[in-house]
């Protein structure tokens, strides 16, 4: 049993947020899969602050756009939980975060 392509381009999506947040150095996990709240927990190096993360990731062959619940801009009852949207369509992958 292999693990799915849209598997796959998600995971690429989530180790791409934690890669350019780590570069800023700031400390970033990602997650047992199947959390339904958030996908990643950044602090910075002290760990006096912390964020959930929440990755959508849409891929090179996707013409759609990305695929958001009427849920996914909630905060559910969380105000350190952000959306980072990853672009792979470029050869430089672009993001948008929504706080």
């Amino acid at each position: 049993m292999g693990v799915s392509k849209n598997s796959m381009i998600g995971n690429a999506g989530e180790y791409y947020v934690c890669a350019e947040l780590c570069r800023r150095n700031i400390l970033a996990l990602i997650t047992p899969k199947n959390n339904p709240l958030f996908d990643i927990v950044a602090s910075d190096p002290e760990g006096k602050r912390s964020v959930q993360i929440q990755v959508k990731t849409m891929s090179i062959n996707n013409k759609q756009g990305w695929k958001l619940g009427v849920n996914m801009t909630k905060k559910h009852n969380n105000p350190k939980l952000f959306v980072v949207l990853v672009n792979m369509h470029d050869q430089k992958s672009t993001k948008y975060v929504k706080d």
